[in-house]
């Protein structure tokens, strides 16, 4: 497989690399899936975000303008859902870390049993063969009283093994999800947390310290400090990275200049994922090629990084 994997980047062969399995473990299951899914299944069309957004607050604009209004109520969960599970599905996605928002219950009439029923039959409907690890996934704009509220019918199922922290670092102190965070490890959940996408690279630690975070998502700003990469390397904490994300929204210049490759080189556990697929139209297949284009990385480093995903217990 190793072999197989390096030989199909190196000739661009789109369908070989889709074939070979993958991980996706940092993925918005609500925003997961390709528009044009949704005008040849469904009859939605859906205007295209900008090459450039402005940040998170031109993304939220696109989503809040053209996005959510198509997909409201629990039919319009289901479909984008399903649009989820089909884009990883014809990715070659093998482990599927997918989030939930703590709120979607509100779609079944609060049921988390219903809502695990839903899920569950998407998920062997479309791609029975990923192993599915749901998320559930809080918002920093929330407030936390109710979060909490949202999540305490979450911990009586053993479905949800993972729990993310998402929108912008600078809505609340990190301290405030405390109790979120230590009821999920008295769980045995996994622990993550959306850091250093735009916040400096001490804010790695802080969070990782105050929550007991297992992974982070983003994180590139760690390559910002040498200390900060050293805490992450010595304690083998993964960064579940998203290049396109980071370009897209304006956060790094371009692939050439990633701050992967720092990350990388000082001996960091980096993943290679799809964040949005819905706003970045970009496959994890298709992000493997962006950085081998650009020469980030060589084939092999790549195949070291896709396997980083597929071992990763965090």
């Amino acid at each position: 497989m190793r072999n197989a994997f390096i030989d199909a980047l190196n000739t661009r062969d789109m369908q070989a690399i889709t074939r070979i399995a993958k991980s996706d473990r940092h993925n918005h299951g609500f925003l997961g899936g390709r528009l044009p899914y949704f005008a040849q299944q469904f009859g939605i069309e859906i205007e295209p975000p900008p090459s450039t957004l402005q940040g998170l607050d031109g993304m939220h604009a696109w989503i809040v303008e053209q996005f959510f209004p198509h997909f409201e109520g629990a039919a319009g969960f289901e479909r984008t859902y399903e649009a989820a599970f089909f884009a990883a599905q014809q990715d070659g996605i093998t482990i599927l870390e997918m989030n939930i928002d703590v709120t979607h219950r509100s779609l079944y009439d609060g049921s988390v049993t219903t809502l695990i029923e839903v899920l569950e039959g998407i998920h062997h409907r479309i791609a029975p063969n990923i192993h599915f690890i749901p998320e559930i996934g809080f918002s920093r704009y929330s407030d936390v009283r109710e979060l909490l509220d949202w999540f305490t019918p979450y911990l009586e199922t053993e479905y949800f093994q993972s729990i993310d922290l998402y929108a912008t670092e600078f809505a609340q102190p990190i301290e405030n999800f405390r109790e979120i965070y230590r009821l999920a490890k008295e769980k045995g959940m996994k622990r993550k947390a959306h850091i250093g996408e735009f916040g400096p690279a001490e804010s790695l630690i802080e969070a990782i310290e105050t929550l007991d975070l297992t992974a982070i998502q983003h994180g590139i700003s760690a390559a910002e400090s040498q200390d900060v990469m050293a805490y992450l390397q010595e304690r083998q904490i993964p960064l579940h990275i998203c290049p396109t994300s980071n370009v897209r929204l304006g956060r790094v210049e371009a692939y050439a200049v990633h701050p992967i490759r720092t990350l990388f080189d000082h001996g960091i556990c980096v993943t290679i994922n799809s964040d949005d697929i819905a706003i970045f139209d970009t496959s994890v297949s298709e992000e493997y090629v962006h950085l081998l284009n650009e020469n980030v990385f060589s084939a092999s480093e790549l195949n070291q990084i896709r396997e980083n995903g597929l071992h990763c217990d965090a």
